[in-house]
């Protein structure tokens, strides 16, 4: 995958103890060859942290992330704390291989669900952008 941009939501005034003082992303295509690409320090984090990717390596600017596999590693605590607290992680990827539509499922939400709700509603409908899931189309090495 093509990994553009990770975010980490900690909060410090909740949290205290548990919250991260220190964690390290890894990054590979399985457990065997992860190697850290980031590290990052906080004093009391509240909110959403952008993790830098520039010079990662991938992409045509060498700011995208090629893994399958990210590892988040949290290395030290607040207060020394022994759990931890990770309220929230988002990782924005783009797939090279989307596109192409749901087939029939498509023509159903755009046309059926479309005309019940501007029956019912006196509403209108705007098309919706539907693209097959990864998992649904053939099984294919990569």
């Amino acid at each position: 995958m093509s990994i553009l941009s990770i975010r980490i939501y900690l909060d410090f005034e909740a949290d205290e103890s548990y919250t991260p003082t220190r964690i390290t992303l890894l990054a590979g295509t399985g457990y065997h060859d992860l190697l850290p690409f980031s590290s990052l320090e906080f004093t009391q984090p509240k909110g959403w942290i952008d993790v830098p990717l520039e010079g990662v390596g991938g992409g045509p600017d060498g700011n995208t992330l090629r893994a399958f596999l990210v590892q988040v590693k949290v290395v030290e605590n607040h207060q020394n704390g022994k759990d931890t607290h990770v309220r929230g992680l988002k990782i924005y990827a783009r797939d090279e291989k989307a596109g192409g539509g749901m087939g029939g499922m498509e023509d159903l939400v755009r046309g059926e669900i479309g005309r019940k709700l501007e029956r019912s509603r006196g509403i209108a409908v705007r098309e919706t952008m539907l693209t097959e899931p990864d998992w649904m189309g053939e099984p294919e090495l990569r």
